[in-house]
C-alpha cells in the first residue's frame, strides 16, 4: 500500500505521470523524485537489513510524516541503520549514536539523548 502511495504521488510530478520515461540512473529526475522511487522500491522488496542515508533530504513535511509512519510497518524484526541530521525522524530510533568530528560523543537510548538537553537542543547541527 505504501509503495502505491509513493508511486501515486509521482503521478502529478512527472511529466507523463507513471508513464514518464526515466533515463539510466534516473538523471532526469529531481532528488525528491529519486527519493520517492527509492522508498516505493523499499516497500515492494522489504529486505532484512535496511540502510538509510539521509532518507528525508528531498522530502516535504507531509512525505516525511508518511515515511516515518509507514517505516514502522516494515521494520519489525529487521535491522535498520539510519544516518540523519533531521530531528523529525529521530523518534524512530531505539538507539542513537552521535558522531562529532569523527568521534562517537554519545551512544545510548533516545530517552537518554533527549535527557541531555544541551545535546538535544543541537540535534540538527
Amino acid at each position: 500500500m505504501q509503495a502505491c502511495y509513493y508511486l501515486y504521488s509521482l503521478r502529478g510530478i512527472l511529466y507523463d505521470g507513471l508513464d514518464s520515461y526515466v533515463d539510466e540512473k534516473g538523471s532526469s529526475l529531481s532528488g525528491g523524485e529519486r527519493q520517492i522511487i527509492g522508498l516505493a522500491r523499499l516497500y515492494l522488496k522489504t529486505p532484512e537489513i535496511l540502510l538509510f542515508d539521509e532518507p528525508t533530504t528531498y522530502l516535504d513535511n507531509r512525505k516525511i510524516n508518511s515515511f516515518a509512519e509507514s517505516l514502522n510497518n516494515i521494520v519489525c524484526g529487521k535491522t535498520v541503520l539510519m544516518i540523519s541530521h533531521d530531528p523529525r525522524v529521530f523518534h524512530l530510533a531505539e538507539r542513537v549514536i552521535k558522531v562529532d568530528k569523527g568521534k562517537v560523543v554519545f551512544d545510548g537510548s533516545l530517552q537518554e539523548y533527549m535527557g541531555q538537553s544541551r545535546t538535544y537542543a543541537n540535534l540538527d547541527e
